[in-house]
């Protein structure tokens, strides 16, 4: 314990910030954990507390030079899947990463507060067989370069995103989206009358 105090005061006065110290500590644990199956680019992964990375089976997990993951953000590759992060990608909190497949991100990417990716489904085609019994349908996520995903996003299993897009907060994403472009989810507000019987007068009405 006063070895490890001893080198986190060394590292506070070489300039290092707490947050950093704290990043390099989690780095290393993954390193432990995980070996060849996280690859690392830099060591400038940033990981808040609360954030998680979770490897399973003979999956993998590749991040870029600086990504930063905030708290809550979750990243998981299960089975043998892939997941792939460039360089200089960022998510907010409570983000979703989950892959049995392959998730590609490219470099220069944002993605807002608890936007989800999946690149699998529950099947449910065999009838008398529970849904979580049944397996999965995974298919590829690929997304390119300079991507902007706003906030409540979700973007599904088989969907490819180009270079150079926005797309709008709470949009749920099924399809493909071409290179330079905007996508958003339309939704329509309506309003209505709280009184809507016929001749029946309102209290601003009374008045």
């Amino acid at each position: 314990m006063a070895d490890r105090s001893i080198m986190i005061g060394l590292l506070l006065e070489r300039g290092f910030r707490v947050k950093d110290i704290y990043s390099l500590y989690r780095i290393i644990r993954l390193k432990l954990r995980y070996g060849a199956r996280v690859h690392l680019a830099s060591l400038s992964l940033g990981l808040e507390p609360g954030s998680a990375v979770l490897i399973k089976d003979q999956s993998s997990v590749h991040f870029g030079h600086s990504v930063y993951l905030r708290k809550g953000t979750d990243i998981e590759a299960h089975d043998s899947a892939t997941i792939q992060i460039g360089d200089r990608v960022f998510f907010s909190k409570d983000c979703m990463i989950v892959a049995r497949a392959e998730i590609r991100i490219g470099s220069k990417c944002m993605f807002g507060e608890q936007v989800s990716i999946f690149d699998h489904n529950h099947r449910h085609d065999q009838r008398g067989i529970s849904f979580r019994d049944q397996g999965y349908d995974c298919e590829a996520v690929k997304i390119g370069n300079n991507v902007w995903v706003g906030a409540k996003v979700f973007i599904a299993a088989g969907v490819t995103i180009g270079d150079n897009v926005i797309v709008g907060a709470g949009a749920v994403i099924t399809k493909d989206i071409p290179s330079n472009t905007i996508a958003f989810t339309k939704v329509r507000t309506e309003f209505r009358p709280l009184y809507a019987e016929q001749g029946c007068l309102t209290p601003l009405d009374r008045q």
